[in-house]
């Protein structure tokens, strides 16, 4: 849920910077737009679309600069960006007899690689006009320098430029007096200039100067009351009364640069919003092709660091069956409102995965372009498939379970009419004794059957429950056999059956295991046995196979056929038999698999039909007491109970192994996938965490960096290395570096349960 409430957070601030960008992007004056590297329009504001004559931006934007505008294109100068990637640039034009300075400032990516150009366009057709009357006569200049909104001005070609004129507006712009400058009286127009920007501003002029042409610059100044100012300067050298001077013209551009560099600022911000989502993110057009990848997107799938995606489409990526549900999807955003969502498999680098998407597509007249922002929903969909599983199978069971108490019903309702019919026949007058004894039989008979389906159901409810637990202690099976043989004997005698048991030499084998749960096991497979044999014997024995015991019930009665093998374990499965004396309740078998299961054991049949059946399962033991005192002490070292432990680990796979190991040794876990995360839990949980598992490869800050700041916020708290390496020099590395411990990988059992109950108890 957190991690839902995040994302709403996230989209949430890109609107508001989207917003915030577009109001100062269309409040600026000049004419703006923004190249792609390749002289795509990609964005323009209100003032240019004002000034191409065009009545939207969508006639602009996706053309190439030189297709839409070829009035100006023809001109040379006017393509500042041919020869952008590396610096600003300012170029003069004219154009339909107005003249214009274009300014153009590249953008770069987080890898320092061009990728598109800001153009600033500023009309200075009055300047021009200014400049080519300027020398009509002295009176009419001086009214015009007086009235231009920028400063005019006549200085020394040295390195302080001596001034000697400036226009009134002079002070306007820089705060000083006129003559404070003139002559260099208090200071030196170079002194204005930012001390960043003095070189630049020297040969820029110089380089102009001696190629005899007009030079034109951008530059910072600093006022008389600190602040900095962007200015911009044309001029040139002249011959005056055998002298020569530089005059010009200064603007006070201030408004505009910090126009501009809000501008590539919030843009700069936007791409970092983009490239630090925790989701993928990309753009591709309407063929598939990719047009814009994440840094996230290259974590999840770039299987390596030369692994180009530019000329790579999409549905590579795309499970052959998920294809054409996809491009239908695709398709279908042409329609309002141009968006959705889809969830299927993709190609990761961690193999295929299942991601959801929210898609939106821009629209020109057909699908140009779709933004997909996505997520793996692999668990989620895990969790699905087998919820989905488990409602079918509960489904089943609860048919079977019908079907199953129907058929009960049917087998108990004879019995019951049984007992019923003969207990009234015992009181009649007219019944014998010897026909009262053979009733008596049958009411017994009846009473004990009935008696024996209740049990079963009553075996079931109790393995149902969540209170079973297992009451492990420590025995001789051999004593055990011999105990069951007692019982079951005289029972299969009645049959005329021989009752044998087959036990090894060695008596003294005992078994650490739950003696009353093993004696449910061997009494239905015994009792089984005994109804389902009509000639022959019942054996009962175990015997030693790789140090495991085999225990075994073996019969020479009807058999299974082998298609069935499997089905009898189910609970309220019947197997039909041609004898109706043979059916059995369905429940026997079900307990002894489920009760096997309860001991970590497996149950295993041998049988064919009319070839008598063998039931086994496998059991370890202790060939001594002192075997059976190492298991039960090594089981209490392993007790992590009332620990609180916080598991870093991004590998889910990893992840789940040591929850389940530790939950299982009795610990609380709380999972972190990054180091950031931990660090936070750890801010959060403090007193509560008792020890840390760090994965040394995190995405983003290692495993060794958040090692750093935990130990920073509580040095107390042990935090143990989860890795790979193996080698000892690796090992003393981690060691060195602060960590309290380390367990390699894969991950052992024991071998973390000690080295925890070693870090965290001493």
């Amino acid at each position: 849920m957190e991690n839902e409430n995040q994302h709403i957070r996230d989209i949430a601030e890109n609107k508001k910077n989207d917003f915030e960008w577009s109001l100062v992007f269309n409040t600026i004056e000049h004419p703006i737009f923004i190249l792609s590297a390749d002289g795509i329009v990609l964005e323009v504001n209100k003032a240019a679309i004002k000034l191409f004559g065009v009545n939207s931006k969508n006639e602009i934007i996706g053309k190439k600069c030189c297709e839409k505008f070829s009035n100006f294109a023809s001109i040379p100068e006017f393509c500042p960006g041919k020869t952008v990637e590396t610096y600003s640039r300012t170029v003069e034009c004219e154009v339909n007899k107005q003249t214009y300075i274009v300014s153009c400032t590249p953008i770069y990516d987080k890898s320092n690689k061009f990728i598109k150009t800001i153009h600033i366009v500023t009309n200075i057709s009055h300047l021009k006009y200014i400049e080519e009357n300027l020398h009509e006569n002295e009176e009419r200049l001086s009214l015009l320098i007086a009235n231009i909104p920028g400063v005019a001005y006549s200085c020394l070609f040295d390195r302080q430029w001596s001034m000697k004129f400036l226009s009134e507006e002079f002070k306007n712009l820089t705060g000083y007096d006129i003559a404070d400058i003139i002559n260099n009286k208090i200071k030196s127009y170079s002194d204005i200039i930012h001390i960043d920007d003095q070189e630049r501003v020297w040969t820029t002029i110089s380089e102009s100067i001696a190629k005899k042409e007009p030079f034109l610059l951008e530059y910072r100044i600093i006022t008389k009351d600190n602040t900095i100012k962007y200015v911009w300067e044309k001029g040139k050298l002249v011959l005056r009364n055998k002298e020569h001077y530089i005059e010009g013209v200064i603007f006070d551009i201030t408004e505009r640069k910090e126009a501009e560099i809000n501008l590539k600022n919030s843009e700069e911000k936007y791409r970092l919003l983009v490239e630090n989502q925790n989701e993928v993110i990309f753009k591709f057009d309407r063929h598939g092709n990719f047009t814009y990848l994440s840094k996230t997107f290259y974590k999840v799938f770039s299987r390596g660091e030369d692994e180009k995606f530019a000329d790579r489409n999409f549905m590579e990526f795309v499970l052959k069956e998920d294809q054409e549900r996809i491009l239908n999807f695709v398709s279908s955003l042409k329609d309002a409102p141009h968006s959705g969502y889809i969830e299927h498999r993709i190609l990761t680098n961690k193999g295929w995965r299942w991601y959801g998407w929210s898609c939106k597509a821009i629209i020109a007249n057909t699908i140009n372009e779709i933004i997909a922002v996505g997520r793996d929903i692999t668990e989620r969909k895990i969790i699905e498939d087998e919820l989905k599983k488990e409602t079918e199978r509960i489904e089943e069971k609860e048919v079977n379970r019908t079907i199953f108490i129907a058929n009960i019903i049917d087998e108990i309702n004879p019995l019951v009419n049984n007992l019923v019919k003969y207990s009234e026949l015992l009181n009649s007058k007219d019944v014998s004794n010897k026909e009262k004894e053979e009733f008596s039989k049958l009411i017994n008979s009846s009473s004990k059957q009935v008696s024996n389906i209740f049990n079963k159901f009553i075996e079931i409810n109790q393995l149902e429950s969540s209170n079973t637990k297992l009451e492990k202690e420590y025995f001789n099976i051999s004593d055990l056999i011999d105990e069951l043989a007692i019982c079951y004997r005289p029972l299969a005698e009645i049959k005329n059956l021989e009752f044998v048991v087959l036990k090894p030499a060695q008596k003294d084998i005992k078994l650490y295991t739950d003696k009353q749960k093993l004696i449910q096991i061997l009494n239905n497979l015994i009792s089984n046995a005994i109804k389902f044999t009509s000639f022959g014997n019942v054996k009962l024995g175990y015997r030693i196979e790789e140090n495991k015991i085999k225990i075994f019930v073996a019969d020479t009665g009807i058999g299974i056929e082998s298609t069935n093998h499997k089905m009898i374990f189910e609970r309220f499965t019947q197997i039909k038999s041609d004898n109706q004396k043979f059916e059995g309740s369905g429940l026997g078998l079900s307990i002894v698999k489920e009760l096997c299961d309860m001991l970590g054991t497996e149950i295993f049949v041998n049988s064919s039909l009319r070839h008598g059946s063998e039931f086994s399962f496998y059991l370890d033991y202790a060939s001594s007491e002192k075997d059976y005192a190492k298991d039960t002490e090594s089981n209490l070292d392993n007790d992590l109970s009332e620990l609180n432990i916080l598991i870093t680990e991004d590998d889910r796979i990893n992840y789940l192994l040591l929850k389940t190991i530790l939950n299982k040794a009795g610990a609380n876990t709380l999972e972190a996938q990054t180091g950031s995360e931990a660090i936070e839990h750890v801010k959060t949980f403090d007193d509560k965490i008792d020890v840390i598992l760090m994965d040394i490869n995190l995405p983003g800050l290692s495993g060794s960096d958040a090692l750093l700041e935990i130990k920073k916020i509580n040095n107390k708290i042990p935090v143990i290395a989860c890795t790979a390496y193996t080698q000892n020099e690796d090992a003393q590395k981690l060691l060195n570096q602060g960590f309290d411990d380390y367990i390699a990988k894969p991950i052992n059992r024991n071998e973390l349960l000690n080295i925890i109950k070693r870090n965290v108890v001493g």
